[in-house]
């Protein structure tokens, strides 16, 4: 199962300003611009970043890490409305050869689209530059195709000389964990001891002074990891749903925080969390039960 924490976006959107912007007045004309920014065209996210920069140029780290998330919202819907449009053509069937690519229009890539001695239409193939070009990769799920970020490669070359260090690294962890989801179909799909690591990233990023959004969000990804380690999903149970048992490869991951990360507050959750399972023989008890719902 997936812990999640719903926001109003647009209310932490305006108290993260309101807490340290003086800028109202530019915050008021990059919103207006990309308002009226044609969201249905990749291009526009070349826009929006390009008059972020020049309308930002001279503020703050604190003023320019509060507008952001409002170039990051737009970035996030242009990249949603590209989905939908997707789903609403008839696709070449080739596009299945699309799927995860991130660097086209490379050597690499070309070469590997040849091998399939396949016409591809020069239409497709622009359309398949422009999503990598903006960081985002066509997938397939459950029959339907989307597209998600991919790489963080263009965020990089727009805004690592522009944002605070805490901020730009939540922005391309954010684009890295999309890029690789913690699970699919209700089943986790990255190594464990791969998410633990992540969750201490998350714990570290919070140590940090940072403005309210990206506490929120940032407590939102270390819960959902640390839920995730605790119980598991729905597919992939930490116990199992006969015997109430941890699993073997929950419980080696459990070892690897305490051991690697001993010190951090995560580290101290699991050890107590072992000393629980311990005195439960490694089941589920009504104990293990009211530790996690306590956290």
């Amino acid at each position: 199962m997936v812990y999640f924490r719903f926001f109003n976006l647009l209310t932490l959107i305006i108290l993260t300003i309101n807490s340290v912007c003086l800028c109202q007045n530019q915050i008021s004309e990059f919103a207006n611009l990309i308002n009226s920014a044609d969201k249905t065209k990749l291009s526009s996210i070349e826009y929006a970043a390009d008059q972020f920069k020049i309308i930002f140029s001279k503020k703050t780290n604190a003023e320019k890490d509060s507008a952001i998330v409002l170039f990051w919202d737009f970035y996030n819907t242009v990249v949603n409305q590209q989905a939908e449009e997707l789903n609403n053509r008839t696709l070449p069937s080739y596009y299945s050869n699309f799927i995860g690519i991130t660097d086209y229009p490379s050597e690499k890539t070309i070469s590997e689209l040849n091998k399939s001695g396949v016409q591809y239409n020069k239409e497709d193939l622009a359309y398949l530059a422009d999503i990598n070009k903006y960081g985002g990769k066509i997938v397939n799920e459950e029959g339907m195709y989307y597209i998600k970020f991919g790489s963080t490669i263009y965020f990089e070359s727009k805004f690592k000389s522009v944002l605070s260090e805490n901020t730009f690294n939540y922005f391309i962890k954010s684009i890295q964990e999309e890029s690789e989801p913690l699970s699919y179909d209700g089943a986790i799909g990255k190594d464990l001891n791969k998410i633990a690591d992540d969750l201490i990233w998350w714990e570290n990023f919070l140590n940090n002074d940072l403005l309210d959004y990206y506490k929120e969000y940032g407590k939102y990804h270390y819960n959902n990891l640390l839920f995730t380690l605790l119980e598991g999903q729905d597919n992939t149970p930490a116990f199992d749903y006969s015997s109430k048992k941890l699993s073997k490869k929950f419980n080696k991951c459990y070892d690897y925080i305490v051991v690697k990360y001993k010190g951090t507050k995560s580290a101290e959750i699991f050890k107590e969390y072992m000393d629980l399972l311990k005195k439960s023989k490694g089941k589920k008890s009504k104990q293990i039960e009211e530790f996690i719902s306590n956290l």
